[in-house]
């Protein structure tokens, strides 16, 4: 009997997400959430927008590096399966995904590219987007899992 039970492998709280292949400089029209990769499925729940009400808020009560990282720690922790209904979250097949890029960008900023289908999404993590190593770990557990497919449909041939 094969054991159907989707396993959590990683979860990147406050990501900023751009319905694009590469990451823009504004943070205007992104939606903020958390990414969740599976044996099975990358996914990004969004809160369902961009969250800047409540950084501009915080931001002029704390200051606004203060605000950020006040807001930044928990923003998207509370993000169930439910916010798949959200304004912004996907989900994709980790066999359907055709890219996948870690990098940093001109400015030293880590994103992270996905593409599939004729979609792309990149994404930098808030406050600052300065952490690199979380990107490459949702970049390897993806191409891990696609690893463990080509083989799983190999040896099923």
């Amino acid at each position: 009997m094969e054991n159907t039970e989707e396993k959590i492998l990683y979860v990147s709280n406050n990501m900023r997400c751009w319905n694009s292949p590469s990451p823009g400089f504004w943070k205007w029209g992104t939606f903020l959430g958390k990414v969740i990769v599976t044996d099975k499925r990358f996914l990004f729940l969004s809160s369902g927008g961009s969250k800047m009400g409540s950084i501009a808020t915080a931001s002029l009560l704390a200051g606004p590096l203060l605000g950020q990282l006040i807001l930044g720690k928990s923003m998207t922790k509370e993000l169930a399966l439910e916010a798949l209904q959200n304004e912004g979250s996907f989900e994709a097949e980790h066999q359907n995904i055709t890219e996948i890029i870690a990098k940093r960008r001109w400015d030293f900023t880590a994103c992270l590219s996905i593409s599939f289908g004729d979609s792309s999404y990149s994404f930098i993590q808030d406050p600052f987007g300065m952490n690199l190593s979380v990107m490459r770990d949702i970049e390897e557990e993806v191409e891990m899992c696609q690893m463990r497919l080509k083989k799983a449909g190999e040896s099923n041939n």
